[in-house]
């Protein structure tokens, strides 16, 4: 019996050694997974804040809601122009598509100020037809009597 204690206990180490093994590959795999989601997050992120970035300058360089729809229909897409909104749709890197999985929804709001007006928009950028927004920006531009 003196011959197999130690081999016994060299198999009862190696099955140790095999589950803790095993367990190292389960939680990495774990944290290599939650790794990829916060990475893909970030870069849909990443995007949505460009886009709402490029729309928010389009509205400032824009005189009315239909030029702000010309300037966002880059190479013909063919934006959604409401009087008071602008749709816009883009794929997954950030170039002008018809069906593309990115959709970014601006407002057009003038109030009256001073001796021109304001233009407030609401910009809202939403990934494959999610109902939450990715990203949204408010922002204002001034159009006064010498900014035309």
């Amino acid at each position: 019996m003196n011959k197999r204690h130690p081999i016994t206990a060299f198999y009862v180490e190696a099955l140790i050694m095999i589950l803790v093994f095993v367990g190292i590959i389960l939680v990495l795999t774990q944290v290599f997974g939650a790794g990829q989601a916060l990475s893909s997050d970030a870069d849909q992120l990443t995007k949505a804040v460009g886009m709402a970035r490029n729309v928010a300058e389009a509205v400032a360089a824009s005189e009315d809601p239909e030029e702000l729809a010309e300037q966002l229909d880059e190479g013909n897409i063919g934006t959604g122009a409401a009087p008071t909104a602008v749709q816009a749709y883009y794929d997954k890197d950030g170039n002008p598509a018809k069906d593309g999985i990115y959709r970014v929804e601006a407002t057009w709001e003038p109030e009256p100020a001073g001796s021109g007006e304001m233009v407030k928009s609401h910009i809202s950028v939403y990934y494959d037809d999610n109902d939450e927004p990715v990203y949204t920006l408010d922002t204002a531009s001034y159009r006064g009597e010498g900014s035309e």
